[in-house]
């Protein structure tokens, strides 16, 4: 088999990768009636190798790479990943080279919000690689721009550098260093968010109804009739029994009607960065510290949290990103203030209910936000 024919067998094996691991995460988009946070990434990336420096180059044709890796988002566009890779390196002479290596490391993502067109991608891994019988420390920086083509999926072109440590006693000291060109796609996994025990519209009327029963009517008394036959008259006597009065059922009494809840805004509200939902209350400790105070002074006050998003990004990605600060915020609230969980609401608008219409930064600003109110148990 040739370089080329080499070249083309893999390239055609990892685009089957590609997509059937496309075809299986299909099913798990969210239906736009679910809330749905996406927390754990699922990225693939693979495309060309090239090594850049002496005496390897002179024996390594360039070749292919695959990756594949596994995040956690823990604070806003800063994810945790581990990672496998393969890498492929035809020889001029001899046997090809081949390393795996397994790594761990930092991802920030800044393409939430952006739209279509997503934004920039850099993310620094380190690990051991393997390669024949040895193993080496294995450096591995990249960068790119990701295209969001749902709330779920993203992916564009990635840039690669990797250095495969050599140690001082090694009869061949150099470190490798390679370049790895590619396309890498993003898969996120869906989380359901259990947001809005709280009707959207703030009808707590229909939550609250009370139900009046009403008192059935009065059965009426029947009269009944019997027939007597006198003996030896042919005449025929028919006597009438006394009506029996039935005692009418004693009306029941409506249930009294308990008025509806009735909710106090507060003046609180925080305010998220683009794309942002990790709240730690630093920023706002003061403020929220009051709305604590009147939550243990007052135990018949149930917390109300809604989240909000601009207009920037899709419907769908607003609703989930307003969902998450909300309960980033809820999750705070009861664990600083020591509130049970059960006196806490959360419910989420997305970018339905907007607190600035002008347009522009300091607008969608003002929109990114969540606000509190006490509402009567």
């Amino acid at each position: 088999m040739t370089i080329h024919q080499r070249w083309r067998h893999h390239l055609a094996s990892w685009g089957k990768v590609v997509v059937a691991s496309t075809l299986l995460l299909v099913p798990l988009e969210a239906r736009a009636d679910e809330v749905e946070m996406h927390p754990l990434r699922l990225h693939g990336e693979g495309g060309l190798g090239f090594m850049l420096n002496e005496p390897y180059r002179s024996r390594f044709e360039n070749g292919v790479d695959a990756i594949a890796r596994f995040g956690v988002e823990i604070a806003g566009p800063l994810s945790v990943q581990a990672s496998v890779a393969n890498l492929w390196l035809p020889a001029q002479q001899g046997e090809r080279g081949r390393m795996y290596t397994l790594e761990g490391g930092l991802r920030a993502s800044f393409s939430k919000g952006g739209g279509f067109l997503g934004g920039p991608v850099i993310d620094i891994n380190a690990g051991v690689g393997f390669t024949g019988g040895l193993r080496r420390l294995v450096v591995d920086p990249g960068v790119g721009w990701e295209l969001v083509f749902a709330d779920w999926v993203s992916g564009g072109p990635m840039l690669r550098y990797m250095q495969v440590v050599q140690p001082s006693s090694d009869p061949q000291p150099n470190d490798g260093r390679l370049f790895l060109a590619g396309i890498g796609l993003t898969f996120g996994i869906p989380v359901r968010a259990t947001v809005g025990t709280v009707d959207q519209e703030g009808d707590s009327q229909d939550r609250l109804a009370s139900t009046r029963r009403v008192p059935e009517a009065a059965e009426q008394p029947e009269t009944s009739k019997a027939v007597a036959t006198s003996a030896g008259s042919s005449d025929e006597a028919v006597t009438t029994e006394p009506k029996v009065a039935e005692a009418s059922p004693a009306p029941i009494a409506p249930e009294p009607t308990r008025p509806a809840p009735s909710a106090i805004s507060l003046k609180e509200r925080i305010h998220f960065a683009h794309g942002q939902a990790v709240f730690r209350g630093s920023e706002n400790a003061t403020a929220l510290q009051d709305v604590c105070r009147q939550m243990k002074e007052e135990p018949h006050l149930v917390l109300r949290i809604a989240g909000h998003a601009d207009e920037t990004g899709s419907a769908g990605f607003n609703q989930s990103l307003s969902a998450q600060r909300a309960a980033s915020v809820a999750r705070w609230m009861t664990e600083s203030c020591e509130i049970p969980a059960s006196r806490v609401e959360i419910t989420a608008f997305g970018d339905s209910r907007p607190a600035c219409t002008e347009g522009g930064p300091s607008c969608n600003a003002k929109n990114r936000r969540v606000e509190f109110e006490l509402v009567e148990r």
